[in-house]
């Protein structure tokens, strides 16, 4: 058994520095143990598994292992994190998927209210996590300035990595491999992210190929790990962009997938496509980013509608414990809560709500709630009732009070984060006549109309987190919306 401690951590004399040389080859002892053999068959496996393509290994690690490399990535995220992209939100302290959503919806619905043109790029890649090359890695492990000793020991886990495959209830050959970071380990993410933060600090350094953002800068892109979305206002800004990403990102070993590349274009005649090693991009109405659609001509109908099909499928497949009498039916609505309705509700911080789309939802909640109470469709009952035997508040009322517990947080962030920016962004262009469309800002601003208020009043109390909580409460509350 291997002991990460003292005896292994040894103190030198030298200013007490730790001796981490000899780690490398003891690190394979922990990283590659012996595994029970039923685990040694498992593998991811993507929607569709009629191809082998679709396929990954993954990589099962001892205790020792996990511990040894939370202690790396502790010790390295910090200090790298501060060096990292602000557009880059995967993976990182405070940053999440409805913040990236939440920028790019605002972003579409403002270019649209301007008659900006804007043009998305949805960037995939082809095996992101199996195909970028390790050398490379190493490399840009030390451009960010983590320790010499720290990669030897990463890389030394890396060396001679072998797998098997498992058909039809034999295992083959031992292979090698020789790229991609290993699926399952905590550090992959982290060496993953150095890799495309990379990239897109490499494409866009000295060029001005992105969205006007503020008085003096550009927006290029916004992404999450390898989910990339580029912007820009023309196809020529466009095409350059993609081209230079297409080339530097097979420098470090990422090809980019081109059946799954998409791209979005408003307020723009120009019919020119967008290319990639000579093949068009597929010009699309709408994309499924971060789990939800962005649409082209803004708004969020498109995504709720997906999401109750979603939740509804959620729903039918645990109709077993919907129906079984051993399950209490407080169980039972704790199950729906994380399995069903956070399903239905993800990314509703981002929606531009309206009456017959709330209507949609709480149809779908009440449904549900009358299957696991048990309440028949002959039996009369006022939806309050339901909701308080249910334990459950207005799905209307749930929206309102995450959409503003997500701005409150986002006010709280630095005044040059993006996402904080993009809550009072407006595109250089011209409304069009007539009564403007509704947005996601029209309605945050109608709705701080309505409690009195002004947007400089409500960013000064999302600094006190007490003092938010109740002007959230009056916001969320019947009357208050």
């Amino acid at each position: 058994m291997l002991l990460v401690g003292p005896p292994m951590l040894d103190r030198s004399k030298d200013r007490g520095q730790t001796k981490l040389d000899q780690l490398p080859h003891e690190s394979k002892m922990v990283c590659v143990g012996s595994t029970p053999l039923p685990r040694k068959r498992l593998r991811y496996r993507s929607i569709n598994d009629k191809y082998p393509r679709n396929y990954r290994g993954i990589m099962l690690l001892s205790v020792p292992g996990k511990v040894l490399n939370r202690i790396l990535l502790d010790r390295m995220k910090e200090a790298v994190d501060t060096k990292l992209r602000d557009e880059q939100a995967g993976f990182r302290k405070n940053r999440s998927c409805p913040d990236q959503i939440a920028s790019l919806r605002i972003i579409v619905e403002q270019s649209l209210e301007w008659k900006s043109p804007l043009y998305i790029n949805f960037i995939d890649y082809e095996k992101a996590f199996d195909s970028v090359d390790r050398e490379s890695l190493w490399k840009l492990m030390r451009h960010y300035g983590i320790p010499e000793k720290f990669i030897s020991l990463i890389r030394g886990t890396y060396q001679d990595m072998k797998c098997r495959v498992a058909h039809a209830g034999q295992l083959s050959d031992s292979f090698e491999v020789k790229t991609g970071v290993r699926q399952g380990c905590i550090l992959s993410p982290f060496l993953f992210l150095l890799a495309i933060d990379w990239i897109m600090k490499t494409i866009t350094a000295g060029r001005r190929n992105g969205i006007q953002w503020t008085l003096f800068d550009q927006l290029e892109d916004l992404d999450f790990a390898d989910d990339l979305a580029l912007l820009s206002h023309n196809h020529a800004q466009m095409q350059d962009k993609t081209t230079h990403l297409e080339t530097i990102s097979a420098g470090v070993g990422l090809k980019i997938n081109k059946r799954k590349t998409e791209l979005i274009k408003t307020n723009t005649t120009a019919d020119n496509p967008v290319m990639i090693n000579g093949e068009p991009i597929k010009e699309v109405e709408s994309f499924v980013y971060l789990g939800s659609i962005i649409d082209g001509q803004g708004g969020s109908d498109r995504d709720v509608k997906a999401r109750i099909g979603k939740a509804r499928g959620a729903f039918v497949m645990l109709k077993k414990i919907w129906s079984s009498k051993e399950i209490s039916q407080r169980t039972k609505l704790r199950i729906f809560n994380s399995n069903v309705k956070s399903v239905l509700l993800y990314g509703c911080e981002t929606w531009r709500t309206t009456e017959t789309m709330l209507g949609k939802i709480q149809i779908f909640v009440n449904t549900c709630l009358r299957r696991i109470l048990n309440i028949r469709w002959t039996d009369r009952i006022r939806n309050e009732d339901l909701w308080q035997r249910a334990d459950q508040k207005p799905a209307a009322q749930q929206i309102l009070r995450r959409k503003w517990g997500w701005i409150g947080h986002t006010l709280r962030k630095p005044a040059s984060s993006i996402t904080r920016q993009a809550l009072k962004w407006n595109p250089q262009g011209k409304r069009k006549r007539g009564r403007p469309r509704n947005s996601w800002r029209r309605d945050t601003e109608a709705e701080i109309n309505r409690q009195g208020k002004t947007w400089s009043q409500i960013e000064r109390a999302a600094q006190d987190r007490v003092g938010w909580r109740i002007v959230v409460d009056g916001l969320c509350s019947p009357g208050g919306s």
